[in-house]
């Protein structure tokens, strides 16, 4: 557009009663406004002042998403690029470059920048490396930021569980940074193999961010390779909700292959079956149903190649039903009387039988659950061999190819030696005392077999351990200490045919570079125990905590960037109340803040009082220094300055509580800033000088125009360049451009 053509388009605005006004005073600065045209119906994205450039990021509602313009303002004005946004927290904000601008735009799959130097627009898409699997499908909320030296960062926050993540345009790389976890708790393990996947089903405790209360809990099934060599991730499907003591066991083969699950709540016991997936994809697990049995002491395991027997012990009965994986449904109920007091029931497979043991008053009883052609069931009891101590406890029952072998010990599940006595269960179905009696310096809480080794698990000083035993060249192997495990909810699953043992455990409540504390472990080993080959999984995805307002800056501290966050309007339920920001180091891990601890040790709160509706407008760093503008859910607006390291922020009021604020921003350089806000229904647009240090330099000023009924999407894009501000305005005839021109002297 020509010099005299603005001028024409300016004329005939002021017929209208939209051109510039007659300037307003800000201290020493002059306070100018003007509508830029052609920008009815569009929101502000982004503002960038550079001397006498000024470009602005504008977007508008279409069918197929936003539609974005980047434009040049000024007599020689013009749209430099256009483009679409599936949505608008797609889109950045304009972020400033030397001698130039950008913007970022995420798509499924992909993020791609636009920068300019006023002249022309170039692309530059954020290299990819692999993606978690399911990610791609997803639409990240981008929050665009400049490094020293030109180069751009990005923070993509998606929907759980893929959480936030930093990338870069130099590095496929991407780093996570997450909100601060929930203190989840994961526990009550079952685990089974299917084909080339360990299935783990675990309950879920949902836990508050703060105290101690419980939200609620649920069930989880989670799949992992088993060979040490995929890379296939950890998938995860929540189910049974107010479920626990989860079972699980495999059944069928081949692309049939599954499991069945059977839980309990307070009033039930519940069944389900879950056909096998692709590695590193989420199971699905079918309709829950319901069996005819009294929530007690659940044991499951496979009775043939599609059905499997439910045992459940309560009220000196043991009650069994089969289930029956080809026409999803269960059988008729078979009632055992082992003896008055039973404690417990464990039912596994060995060789082609089925096997049932349980401990009363009588002692130790054992039966054959044997199936009929249409997966129905009956019970066989076993004579036990002469000799066995009559109150000894089931430490353990495990069955391979070939047998099963029941051990019994007097010793409690903490001990530090324990002697174990074996009963075998062999081919012909007859109980052998078999192999010899053995003692470990351990507890024993969990066996499985390795053709006729017995591999024993439990506590050990000071962690879980793994003890080969009736091994016949014991000297040639080692046991496998697990440090970070406690012992107390121990299964363990042994393969000669994989010539791998897989075990799981509850983690301790330290952190850990592989997932959350308090979750549910797995770990492999070879058969040996000894070097080789390990993994260890922690089978929880930690929920992280979800926030509307996410701003990211480099703190321009030291020789490499450190970035820092602010996190502000949860969307949790229930919600986080608050501001907060945050830290990480040069390789994007949380950087501790003294005096804080538990999930948000590396967070800490911009203003002491809080509610669910405070937002962060904008945030200035200098070093771990923040300046925040912080609009309160009572239609306040607070200036914050808070030293990460150093604790309680020091606030300045700039608008009392009252009618809710409809458009804050603030842009803060190193010679001072500008704050702006309006009010719902209000026809004054309010100005607030600051000062560098982030405190108000007491200079304020109000401008004639009113607030737009829309709804917006992002606070007002404010920028400064140490000396003159500009910011940009919606109102319902367009986009309103605010200059603050101040003297040389400011």
């Amino acid at each position: 557009m020509s010099a005299r053509a603005y001028a024409a388009l300016a004329l005939a605005c002021a017929h209208l009663g939209c051109a510039r006004t007659a300037p307003v005073r800000l201290g020493a600065c002059a306070v100018e406004r003007s509508l830029l045209p052609d920008t009815a119906g569009e929101e502000p994205l982004g503002v960038r002042l550079q001397g006498d450039a000024l470009w602005t990021l504008l977007g508008r509602q279409t069918a197929r998403g936003v539609a974005v313009r980047l434009r040049r303002e000024g007599p020689r004005g013009a749209v430099l690029f256009t483009t679409e946004a599936p949505r608008w927290d797609a889109v950045s904000s304009l972020v400033e470059l030397p001698g130039g601008a950008a913007f970022a735009v995420g798509r499924p799959g992909h993020l791609t920048a636009w920068k300019t130097d006023g002249r022309a627009v170039r692309e530059f898409p954020f290299p990819r490396g692999e993606l978690p699997r399911g990610r791609a499908a997803h639409i990240p909320a981008v929050h665009l930021a400049a490094e020293r030296g030109g180069a751009l960062s990005a923070l993509l926050r998606f929907p759980q569980p893929y959480g936030v993540v930093r990338v870069h345009t130099q590095d496929v790389g991407e780093a996570p940074l997450r909100t601060p976890l929930r203190p989840d708790r994961w526990s009550h393990a079952a685990m089974a193999l299917v084909g080339d996947q360990a299935v783990v089903v675990q309950r879920r405790e949902r836990r508050a961010f703060f105290g101690d209360a419980t939200l609620g809990a649920g069930l989880e099934l989670a799949t992992t390779p088993t060979s040490p060599w995929s890379t296939a991730p950890l998938a995860v499907t929540p189910f049974g909700e107010n479920g626990e003591a989860p079972q699980v066991a495999a059944l069928g083969d081949g692309p049939t292959a599954g499991v069945a699950i059977v839980w309990r709540t307070v009033r039930e016991v519940l069944y389900a079956f879950a056909p096998r997936a692709p590695e590193g994809t989420a199971w699905t697990v079918g309709a829950a149903r319901a069996l005819p049995l009294p929530p007690g002491t659940l044991a499951l395991a496979p009775l043939g190649a599609t059905c499997g027997a439910v045992a459940v012990s309560l009220d000196d009965k043991v009650h069994l039903s089969p289930l029956d994986a080809s026409r999803g449904r269960h059988g008729a109920v078979v009632t055992w009387d082992p003896g008055p007091d039973p404690e417990g029931v464990q039912v596994v497979r060995g060789g082609d039988r089925t096997w049932l043991a349980t401990r009363s008053a009588s002692g130790v009883r054992v039966a054959e659950v044997v199936p009929d052609a249409r997966c129905g069931l009956s019970l066989r009891e076993v004579a036990l061999p002469g000799g066995l101590r009559a109150r000894a406890r089931m430490a353990g029952f495990a069955g391979d190819e070939t047998h099963a072998v029941l051990a019994l010990t007097d010793q409690r599940p903490d001990a530090a030696e324990t002697t174990l006595e074996f009963v075998t269960l062999d081919a012909r179905g007859e109980a052998l005392l078999a192999p010899p009696r053995e003692a470990c310096r351990q507890g024993v809480t969990a066996i499985s077999l390795l053709g006729s080794v017995v591999v024993a698990a439990g506590r050990g000083p000071p962690g879980l351990l793994l003890r080969r035993m009736n091994d016949p060249d014991e000297e040639r192997y080692d046991d496998l200490l697990l440090r970070a495990s406690v012992g107390e909810e121990v299964t363990l699953v042994a393969s000669a045919s994989r010539r791998r043992v897989w075990v799981t455990d509850r983690s301790d409540g330290r952190p850990s570079p592989f997932g959350p504390p308090r979750a549910v472990v797995l770990y492999s080993a070879i058969d040996t125990l000894e070097d080789g080959p390990r993994t260890e999984v922690r089978t929880a995805v930690p929920y992280s905590a979800e926030f509307h307002r996410t701003t990211l800056a480099d703190t321009l501290e030291g020789p490499e960037p450190r970035w820092a966050m602010t996190w502000s309007r949860s969307t949790d339920e229930p919600c986080i109340p608050g501001t907060w920001a945050a830290l990480t180091d040069a390789n994007d891990a949380p950087v501790a803040l003294r005096g804080a601890d538990g999930p948000w040790a590396h967070a800490r709160a911009l203003r002491p009082e809080a509610t669910c509706e405070d937002r962060v407008a904008a945030a200035a760093w200098r070093g771990t220094r923040v300046t925040a503008l912080l609009a309160t859910g009572r239609g306040g607006l607070v200036l914050s300055s808070l030293e990460l390291q150093s604790g309680a922020p020091r606030e300045h009021a700039l608008q009392a509580a009252g009618a809710p604020l409809a458009n804050e921003g603030m842009a803060l350089g190193d010679r001072g800033g500008l704050a702006l806000w309006q009010r719902q229904g209000e026809g004054s647009l309010h100005l607030a000088g600051l000062r560098a240090e982030g405190v108000p330099s007491g200079d304020r000023a109000a401008l004639a125009l009113q607030a737009t009924g829309q709804r917006h999407h992002r606070p007002l894009p404010v920028d400064t360049d140490g000396r003159d501000a500009a910011a940009l305005v919606p109102t319902d005839r367009g986009v309103v451009v605010v200059r603050v021109r101040c003297d040389a002297a400011r």
